[in-house]
């Protein structure tokens, strides 16, 4: 029989290993202190607007007044946030974890190999063969 409690506790013990990672960490700090920045925040703010001001001008097309100069305030504004040091480091971090997890799933599925090719699937009506 299938012992779930093991293969959950395996699976929190690997969730600690990577969260103890160099990179989980500065992911972490990084978060903490984009958090408390106030100059950040004012960068998020003044995006989040911007993005939602073209957002509405997108739903009115041609016809919206200075469409042209929403946009290049959402460019603009989106490049001062992306541009930001600690913003930086955040989205490097971020994309270094998602590679991990995307590895590991990889690897886990490699693992498990469901022999896809052979008809039949589990025998339900799910539509796997």
């Amino acid at each position: 029989m299938l012992d779930i409690n093991h293969y959950i506790d395996m699976a929190e013990a690997l969730a600690n290993e990577i969260a103890s990672t160099p990179t989980v960490q500065t992911y972490k700090n990084l978060q903490q202190k984009i958090a408390t920045d106030t100059h950040v925040q004012d960068l998020i703010r003044h995006f989040e607007r911007a993005k939602e001001h073209h957002e509405e001008s997108q739903r009115f097309g041609d016809y919206y007044p200075d469409k042209d100069k929403v946009r290049a305030d959402l460019i603009q504004t989106k490049s001062a946030l992306f541009e930001n040091s600690d913003i930086k480091g955040f989205k490097k971090c971020e994309k270094e974890i998602q590679m991990i997890l995307d590895d590991l799933s990889r690897a886990m599925e490699d693992v498990v190999d469901f022999e896809s090719g052979k008809s039949g699937g589990c025998g339900s009506s799910c539509g796997c063969s």
